[in-house]
């Protein structure tokens, strides 16, 4: 799971610091807000992930979609630790109120407390928004710090939305030496949303290990 950089991760905490003095709150210039349809794509996640068809997402059917695991504690409004219908649609629609176009996000890697060097970094969006947000690809620096860039255009920046987090580093014969889950089956997930404490401090930090 990602926690804010301030809370962990010394040595890491002072290289994302550094990128922050350097922009992270200014950002990427402005570019179009993607167009969010809240209602169709909370229904769709409701779709894909109520399995029990009860109404609501709770513990074992968020596992499926870590994004919104992630951002449960925004979420949830009523405090019963599930999401249901109409919570996923306030939160949609809250990117698109926002108007937000891409915005500037640190991403921090351990693997087993150490820094993760040169590792491929992919923030996919959940399938529920994959016609609204694109993914956000980057690479990972000598600190683990990897700066997520639009896919299609190389652009500096990512959208608002919620994503599924793929981390990959693969050695001289090609074999991946990255756990399956945090890659093809991966648990890694994040929201990106305005007023979110991931955005207030510009960085995020993803402990992973390889037992």
């Amino acid at each position: 799971m990602p926690y804010d950089c301030p809370r962990a991760f010394p040595t890491i905490v002072v290289g994302l610091n550094f990128i922050c003095m350097s922009g992270c709150w200014g950002g990427p210039a402005a570019v179009k807000p993607p167009s969010f349809d809240p209602e169709t794509s909370a229904t769709q996640a409701m779709d894909m992930y109520d399995t029990d068809k009860n109404g609501t997402l709770s513990a074992g059917e968020l596992n499926q979609c870590p994004s919104i695991k992630n951002a449960l504690a925004e979420i949830d409004r009523n405090g019963d630790q599930a999401v249901d219908l109409d919570e996923l649609i306030t939160r949609v629609r809250n990117y698109a109120d926002s108007q937000l176009g891409r915005t500037t996000l640190a991403a921090a890697f351990t693997l087993d407390g150490e820094p993760l060097e040169d590792a491929e970094i992919t923030f996919e969006p959940e399938p529920f928004l994959a016609e609204a947000i694109e993914p956000a690809v980057g690479r990972t620096n000598a600190q683990g710090v990897a700066i997520p860039r639009t896919s299609s255009d190389d652009a500096p920046g990512i959208t608002a939305g919620m994503f599924k987090v793929r981390v990959s580093r693969k050695d001289v014969s090609g074999s991946e030496e990255i756990p399956k889950r945090y890659n093809s089956e991966t648990e890694l997930g994040q929201e990106v949303s305005p007023g979110s404490e991931a955005l207030r401090q510009g960085t995020v930090l993803f402990d992973l290990y390889s037992r």
